[in-house]
């Protein structure tokens, strides 16, 4: 797959592969531009975690999770469906 790098006012510099079936993989800092000239975190129940990888999936993730989990590092915080 193929990441483009991304810039936004919001999320900063991130990276962006859509796969075939639609699904989003998106790479980005937890830390984000804050209005007040301030970094913010994406994702504060995690503030430990400097980097993130955000899935949407218009289906069930599982394949997905499976292939992740071989990938040594990576730490599942919550699931994208509930």
């Amino acid at each position: 797959m193929t990441f483009t790098e991304r810039e936004s006012d919001y999320l900063g510099v991130s990276f962006l592969a859509t796969l075939a079936d639609t699904t989003r993989l998106q790479v980005q800092p937890n830390d984000i531009p804050g209005d007040d000239g301030e970094d913010d975190l994406y994702d504060d129940e995690h503030p430990d975690v400097s980097v993130l990888l955000l899935i949407t999936s218009p289906a069930a993730a599982e394949p997905l999770n499976i292939e992740l989990s071989t990938v040594g590092g990576l730490t599942r915080l919550r699931p994208t469906r509930s």
